[in-house]
């Protein structure tokens, strides 16, 4: 069932008519002028003062709170900045409806003159302890209000939810992404319970080395385990008082949370509550989080802002030690990057009434040519990251609307810098509704950048870039040549060079369009197999990636599998991988797997697949020599909960590649927005994409060679990369069938890069068999 409807349902019960079997007390409560009081906390307690229901009074004061079974009971209010009452206590016996009215009484707390007089409640005189009771009686009525609001189906929200990848120190946005969400006044994050967390902790790792962050919840800090578990202490500012909390010494070796929950001095309304997590490793010191709280304008609160900061670590080798002729390998932990994930509340409304809006910032600004001045009317603007755009116009002006406060990269496309398949990308801070001129260079002037002022005698010249990868680990992609070779009309047989730098990266300025460029790069002294580039007249850029290898080395071979009743079962499509040589498999439906050009020495085995436990061990191979391994995997339980994870980038190529332009892409939004599709309808409407096959099965090929009268055998397919491991090498070779793209669910997928043909494919695809073009999957990570 859907949430909506969900939704529809509780509406639905909330119009029919009260059963005669229920028994509860139907109130009021107004102030000393007999106005009605509407965001008033109503509780219905037992004789045992155990909260049974409660309910915040409407805009009339009124309130209805129904008891489970006859008995006597009393209301308690608690309203923000006064005492609570308590009423008389009342029989309820089956069936009845009891009227109360509650007069509230008018004298409010006084905290403004509330000094810290002693340290925390788990160290505190009579005094203090009383003050600190004071402060949190107050904060726990606004806390019980937001969880009330919480829970009202009637209030239906919408937010902007992002997530955004920070630097290690916390400086930089490296990658933003947001959406919209609509849906009722819940708790923006699913948290573990009070109890749970008292047992386990804030912070969990598994055997992957993934770390989970659990917020609290507000139930949490309602909740008696968290006043067991933490020392609260008064906690005072010019404008503000709060409750600073603490875990006990006794939890100490148990990941926990510190914090402190604001409220406005004057008013005593709830403000914002910021906290970090305690008792884990230094790298982890940046990880905690804020919420901000809203009063609505019926009385109600909500959360308004939230955001947690989860540091991703990773670890790396420093080195190896022989001590005693053991050699041990030297370790260290570092954070890698830093996952922010967060939201703002836009809009909540009942009906046709609002009850709380934000306004959203806007972005406005004017482009125009960096050299002219004059304005790029037609020039198409987009936010990494997002799906807001906009288009400059007559005179260069754009705007975009939507924006949450951050930092954003603009992409600015213009006609000229198309021709060159290139865009200007600026990062801009956006705090507020502001202007910017943003200046962009022409085609030219891209060109001369890249490649120098030199041009070629009468026509304009073509740019590759790319990377020279190899496929043995002792082979060094530095400082190799990279030769070009072409013929035309007028010169015949022409001739450019370059050579790689310390990363194997290369750029080749000066090169033909609309010809057939070989490409090749050179190690000791022998020419490795070339490729063929061909840069089309509209379009100055391509990327490609050239591979150097020797005709040596070891091989790996083995089987992969589990056990089950029958014995050992095969494991299909488990990643193999000599992780230290960059070396990858998959295994086939029989469990088998092979790796080939293995350089002789130890190196790092590791298997994994998803709900199996990965295998990690060290391998030794000798010059030549045919390793055989088998492995054995165990199959793990995963639990179907939602959880805030930090994990590292790893569709980071996604974003670098889409960001050239040179490709067709998917993002998950985009996926969503095909829910019930295909994979291969889905592809089929890519310009230039064509899907073959028979029955379910489905091949991604290109329209550019043409189809084949056998289409299980003949045609040219498409190169397939999931999560960045090949799984179907493409081209016209038949040692393996061709990828069924039906294999994957569009809902299990978070990103799907195309390229129909080499001019567009980047250097880290680029290779033999690639003239079919290649398709990149990127499976959905399960946070």
């Amino acid at each position: 069932m859907t949430r909506t409807s969900r939704v529809l349902l509780l509406a639905g019960h909330l119009m029919m008519p009260l059963t005669v079997s229920a028994q509860a007390i139907r109130g009021t409560v107004v102030d000393g002028a007999n106005v009605p009081v509407s965001g008033v906390v109503a509780q219905l307690l037992d004789s045992t003062s155990r909260v049974v229901a409660r309910q915040l009074s409407d805009q009339q004061g009124g309130f209805r709170l129904s008891a489970p079974n006859s008995g006597t009971y009393r209301v308690r209010t608690l309203r923000i900045g006064f005492s609570p009452t308590l009423s008389e206590a009342r029989v309820l016996r089956r069936g009845d409806d009891v009227p109360l009215r509650i007069l509230l009484p008018g004298i409010r707390v006084a905290l403004d003159t509330v000094h810290i007089t002693a340290r925390s409640s788990c160290r505190s005189t009579r005094d203090s302890a009383a003050a600190t009771f004071a402060v949190w009686q107050q904060v726990r009525t606004a806390l019980t209000a937001t969880d009330i609001t919480a829970s009202n189906r009637e209030i239906l929200t919408t937010a902007v939810v992002y997530e955004r990848t920070l630097d290690p120190l916390a400086k930089n946005i490296l990658q933003h992404a947001s959406v919209i969400r609509s849906g009722s006044a819940a708790q923006p994050w699913s948290s573990m319970t009070p109890d749970a967390l008292g047992r386990d902790g804030y912070v969990s790792s598994d055997s992957a080395g993934s770390i989970t962050y659990y917020a609290p919840g507000i139930d949490v800090l309602l909740s008696d385990r968290f006043l067991e578990d933490h020392c609260l202490e008064v906690a005072t500012e010019r404008a503000r008082i709060g409750i600073r909390f603490e875990p006990v010494r006794e939890r100490k070796e148990i990941p926990e949370i510190r914090g402190t929950v604001w409220l406005d001095r004057a008013t005593l309304e709830l403000r914002n509550m910021e906290y970090r997590y305690a008792n884990i490793p230094s790298e982890q010191d940046l990880a905690g989080g804020t919420m901000e709280f809203a009063h609505l304008n019926d009385g109600a609160w909500a959360i308004s802002r939230w955001n947690i900061r989860m540091p991703a670590l990773e670890q790396r080798v420093t080195g190896e030690l022989r001590v005693a002729g053991i050699s041990i390998g030297g370790r260290t932990i570092r954070v890698r990057e830093i996952v922010e994930r967060g939201g703002e509340l836009a809009l909540a409304r009942r009906g046709n009434d609002t009850l709380w809006s934000r306004p959203s910032l806007v972005f406005r600004g004017v482009v125009r040519d960096s050299l002219s001045g004059r304005a790029l009317a037609g020039a198409y603007l987009t936010l990494d990251g997002t799906a807001l755009a906009s288009v400059a116009d007559s005179v260069g002006r754009f705007s975009i609307a939507g924006l949450i406060a951050g930092e954003y990269v603009v992409a600015v496309h213009s006609a000229s810098l198309d021709s060159v398949g290139a865009a200007h990308r600026v990062r801009l801070g956006v705090i507020d509704s502001s202007t910017a001129t943003i200046d962009v260079p022409s085609a030219d002037q891209f060109v001369n950048k890249v490649c120098g002022p030199t041009r070629m005698t009468g026509a304009r010249a073509g740019i590759v870039v790319g990377g020279v990868k190899a496929r043995v680990d002792s082979l060094s992609v530095s400082n190799l040549p990279v030769i070009a070779e072409w013929t035309d009309s007028i010169a015949g047989a022409n001739r450019a060079s370059t050579r790689t730098d310390a990363d194997g990266a290369f750029r080749l300025c000066g090169l033909p369009l609309d010809a057939v460029v070989s490409l090749a790069a050179e190690s000791r002294g022998e020419a490795m197999e070339p490729i063929a580039v061909r840069l089309p007249a509209d379009r100055l850029l391509a990327s490609v990636e050239l591979a150097i290898d020797i005709p040596r080395g070891a091989t790996l071979t083995g089987f992969v599998g589990a056990d089950s009743a029958t014995g050992k079962r095969p494991i299909l499509n488990a990643e193999v991988a000599l992780t230290d040589v960059g070396k990858s498999a998959t295994t086939n439906d029989q469990g088998t797997f092979a790796l080939a050009g293995i350089a002789p020495g130890t190196h790092r085995l590791v298997v994994r697949k998803l709900g199996y436990a990965p295998v990690e061990a060290d391998v030794s191979f000798e010059s030549n020599a045919r390793v055989v391994r088998n492995v054995d995997m165990t199959r793990v339980t995963t639990l179907d909960s939602v959880r805030v994870v930090a994990q590292s980038r790893y569709m980071s190529s996604f974003e670098d590649h889409r960001q050239m332009g040179l490709g067709h892409f998917f993002t998950r939004e985009d996926l969503a927005k095909k829910e019930g599709q295909s994979m291969s309808s889905i592809m089929r409407q890519v310009l230039g994409v064509l899907v073959l096959g028979r029955g379910a099965k489905q091949y991604v090929s290109t329209k550019r060679l043409g189809p084949s009268l056998n289409p299980t055998k003949a045609n040219c397919y498409s190169r397939v990369y999931l999560d960045n491991q090949l799984v179907y090498a493409g081209g016209r070779l038949w040692q393996e069938d061709p990828f069924d793209i039906n294999s994957v669910s569009p809902d299990k997928l978070e990103g799907v890069e195309i390229y129909t043909g080499p001019s567009q494919i980047p250097a880290k695809y680029a290779g033999p068999n690639t003239a079919c073009g290649v398709v990149v999957l990127w499976t959905r990570r399960t946070y």
